[in-house]
């Protein structure tokens, strides 16, 4: 687990600690992941000692953090989600076990736009996602299961603001 998140400023090289704890941390919890832009930060909440999960954000201005909003949380029969950050919006990406009750449930990417708890999912596949989400500028990159009978994938790139398939190979 993370023990602090700090944002890096590249024209200044200077580092600024804007989590120093857990939100949960009083509950068991741990930050165990985390993805910024210049906007905003995601990051990920867990406990491992009872399978359980948080994911939240906060927008940046002036380098300081903003009020951190609650977006999802989960429990031992899903994985704990991977991040993404791209323009103002949190990325995250939900998958069932493999061995869990919700093993046949589809995956989901969530987003969220930073500091909000107004989620939306951004992207449903039928079955499990074959990696993490991927950020870039303006948009975030996934890997679904193709709608086929044999187990293929697609590479599909998804536009952060509007959530929309942008290209697909």
């Amino acid at each position: 687990p993370l023990a602090q998140v700090a944002t890096l400023a590249l024209s200044s090289g200077t580092s600024t600690v804007v989590l120093d704890k857990a939100r949960g941390q009083d509950d068991g919890f741990e930050i165990y992941d985390a993805r910024c832009t210049s906007q905003g930060v995601v990051w990920t909440e867990a406990n491992i000692l009872d399978g359980t999960w948080r994911i939240y954000s906060a927008a940046l201005s002036n380098g300081e953090l903003g009020t951190a909003a609650l977006a999802e949380e989960g429990g031992a029969d899903w994985e704990t989600p991977t991040l993404a950050a791209s323009s103002g919006y949190a990325f995250w990406q939900v998958l069932p076990k493999k061995d869990g009750s919700a093993s046949k449930e589809a995956s989901r990417l969530m987003r969220a736009r930073f500091g909000s708890s107004d989620t939306e999912e951004a992207y449903t596949s039928k079955g499990r996602m074959c990696t993490p989400p991927y950020a870039t500028g303006d948009s975030v990159v996934i890997t679904p299961r193709a709608a086929a009978s044999s187990s293929r994938y697609q590479l599909t790139r998804i536009d952060a603001q509007s959530a929309s398939v942008v290209d697909s190979l």
